[in-house]
């Protein structure tokens, strides 16, 4: 939620410290969720599942980035010059044209940082809908039951193929 709260004078420390923070608990909450996911999948088809799982996280993170992506891009109606002078050339140039070039890039950042802001948003709202569909997964909050104790069919062994 704090990524959302960024602004142009918010301190690259604070930054930096936040994205450490999310990244930290990405990697807690990852290896756990597909600990989670493969509990229940008998040894044989342990085999099969993993890629399943792999594909399957690999797929929905790319499109929750396009989602992302497709936020930020909507806020940002301007378009930048592929070329931005410098400062030095900036400097050589009538006062009105310099105005205006500085008016365009502040512009500029800020529709960037409220882009920054709707997704950050999106992604918080996100995390608290997985939160609240959770709270209704089955052991939680009591304990887990693995499928052998509570009673279920088990899957026989496939059979072995002659190509792998």
């Amino acid at each position: 939620y704090q990524l959302s709260q960024i602004q142009l004078n918010t301190s690259i420390s604070f930054i930096i410290f936040l994205l450490v923070l999310r990244g930290i608990a990405i990697g807690l909450i990852i290896q756990n969720s597909q600990l989670a996911a493969l509990m229940d999948v008998p040894l044989p088809r342990l085999n099969r599942a993993t890629p399943l799982v792999q594909a399957t996280r690999q797929t929905m993170q790319s499109i929750g980035v396009a989602v992302l992506a497709t936020i930020l891009s909507s806020a940002v109606t301007l378009t930048v010059p592929a070329v931005i002078p410098s400062a030095s050339a900036l400097a050589k140039l009538p006062p009105a044209v310099q105005a205006t070039i500085q008016q365009g890039l502040h512009q500029f950042q800020a529709q960037y940082i409220t882009g920054l802001e709707h997704a950050y948003l999106a992604t918080f709202a996100i995390a608290i809908a997985a939160t609240l569909v959770s709270l209704f997964l089955p052991g939680w909050p009591g304990k887990y039951q693995p499928a052998s104790q509570r009673g279920a069919v088990s899957v026989p062994e496939p059979e072995k193929s002659e190509v792998g």
